[in-house]
């Protein structure tokens, strides 16, 4: 049954034009049929996440909080990014070897890092696209989800979905499209994927998900001026095929 988009009561006929009989309106069956789009929308974004969530974990070292995901069940695998790693919030950190996750019932499992990036220790202008680490957990729980890896690279105009520890209160998740695919100054020649979906300080390190649920990417940075400010609905994602490849040595 469809219901009023003013009352949400329930919509007689009149006419041949639904008729809400408590606003006394009339309403096109277009209106309708895009509420009912909107309703889909929600409905699979609901589907992502409670597919996903299991496998999306809060990072925190004793410094920083951050995001990690797992990618290899058996093996106890998860991605992060190597900047969520650092033991201190000066010049002078390094990147340390453990840390915690923690599940969204509060257990707090530890991983130690298999591999991460020492360069952003000292990032130049071309290491953003190599901000990432692989961590191995100490455990796995019965809850714990593999997110699937993307076969073949987003377009843009496509639909994607970011989980992440969003200002350390917890996995959130946010939607939005495929802006760009393309290289900049900080890429050092790479592709990046640009998003215009909402993320903050916390979901560093967390997946960038397809339609299907699928990892495409990792969350990495903002995107900032000329400038140096901030750019809104501009996030950049390490594509998940180059990150992969990076860890791997290839």
């Amino acid at each position: 049954m469809k219901r009023c988009p003013k009352c949400n009561s329930l919509l007689a006929e009149r006419q041949g034009f639904p008729y809400c009989p408590f606003c006394e309106t009339s309403f096109p069956k277009d209106v309708l049929e895009t509420q009912s789009g909107t309703n889909q929308k929600s409905s699979h974004a609901k589907e992502i996440f409670s597919r996903a969530c299991g496998g999306v974990f809060r990072t925190y070292n004793g410094v920083y909080q951050g995001t990690a995901f797992l990618i290899d069940k058996k093996k106890k695998l998860a991605l992060t990014n190597t900047h969520v790693l650092f033991s201190s919030t000066s010049k002078n950190h390094l990147i340390r070897n453990n840390g915690d996750v923690i599940l969204e019932n509060g257990q707090t499992i530890p991983f130690k890092v298999l591999k991460s990036n020492p360069e952003m220790l000292h990032p130049k202008a071309d290491t953003m696209q190599n901000d990432v680490a692989f961590i191995e957990l100490s455990e796995i729980t019965p809850n714990m989800v593999e997110l699937p890896i993307a076969s073949k690279q987003v377009e843009v105009g496509e639909n994607v979905y970011c989980l992440g520890n969003s200002l350390g209160r917890g996995i959130v998740l946010t939607q939005g499209i495929i802006s760009a695919i393309h290289a900049n100054e900080n890429s050092g020649g790479t592709d990046m994927i640009i998003a215009d979906i909402s993320t903050n300080v916390g979901n560093s390190g967390g997946p960038l998900l397809n339609e299907k649920g699928e990892v495409v990417g990792i969350c990495v940075s903002t995107g900032k001026d000329s400038n140096g400010n901030i750019a809104d609905g501009m996030r950049y994602f390490i594509p998940i095929y180059s990150a992969l490849a990076y860890l791997k040595g290839e």
